[in-house]
């Protein structure tokens, strides 16, 4: 109960903790050639739980239960753009510069050091303009999405990486 006076003098007190984990996408480009960009798109988490119970108590937050109903179910952080000014449209970028997700979306957390959070994006290389080749990356991450925690995936794409592997 918050007991208050009629003429709104005295403070209330009030915490607000958020119960959810948020996530959001950077990239950098590491590819260091001449009139050479990069552009991510369909950036995805693959697995996340759908579902969770979560017992709210004074001093902690406890989830649990925790399950995905959907076949297949996935988040979608949109296209990497430089400003966030545009949910259709990826942006190219130079090398040294960095790009994020145009979505930051909130996740149930858990541990997910064990089955490990599933990502999907895809990039492609630009040069003079025109697109050359365009890879499809599918890394997992080890981690525990802790309540209340903001993280930021970041993933630097070098030169070295661009010319293994990929469709």
């Amino acid at each position: 109960a918050i007991i208050g006076d009629e003429s709104r003098t005295t403070a209330v007190g009030f915490t607000f903790r958020h119960i959810l984990s948020k996530v959001k996408f950077s990239f950098a480009n590491n590819y260091n050639a001449e009139n050479t960009k990069l552009r991510v798109e369909n950036i995805q988490i693959t697995n996340p739980h759908e579902k969770a119970d979560v017992a709210l108590k004074k001093s902690s937050t406890v989830w649990g239960n925790w399950s995905t109903t959907t076949q297949n179910f996935s988040l979608d952080f949109g296209n990497a753009t430089a400003d966030n000014d545009n949910a259709t449209t990826a942006d190219s970028f130079n090398y040294g510069e960095e790009v994020e997700s145009y979505k930051q979306l909130l996740l149930i957390p858990a541990d997910y050091t064990s089955t490990k959070l599933a990502i999907s994006f895809t990039y492609t290389i630009i040069v003079n303009g025109v697109d050359i080749k365009t890879f499809t990356e599918t890394p997992t991450v080890s981690i525990n999405l802790e309540p209340g925690h903001a993280y930021d995936f970041k993933a630097t794409i070098p030169q070295s990486e661009l010319s293994s592997g990929g469709t």
